[in-house]
């Protein structure tokens, strides 16, 4: 089963927002890091989640393994369009889309 529809559907909401086009300017990182750690407790053992200094490191481990690595900026409250272009990439490459 798609891992999207096991998650809550404020996470669901998220990453329709992720995948939006253009990319959202005001996606705060506390959404997405909860939503990282819903996709977690989904799937143990199989996601994990670290963050340590601004960096969250995030590994999908499915088909393939999938590492992504995004900066969180100290003063930045939400994620810049570029990376959340990066994130959207991750979740590709991770098998993890929104279904239409």
């Amino acid at each position: 089963m798609c891992i999207y529809y096991e998650l809550p559907n404020e996470h669901q909401k998220t990453i329709r927002e992720i995948f939006g086009y253009p990319p959202p300017s005001n996606l705060s990182w506390v959404k997405i890091l909860r939503l990282f750690r819903a996709m977690q407790a989904s799937q143990p053992g199989k996601i994990l989640v670290s963050e340590n200094q601004g960096r969250i490191c995030v590994a999908v481990e499915r088909k393939s393994k999938e590492i992504g690595t995004f900066h969180r900026r100290r003063n930045q409250s939400c994620a810049s369009p570029s990376t959340i272009n990066a994130i959207q990439d991750f979740l590709v490459k991770s098998g993890i889309e929104p279904v239409e």
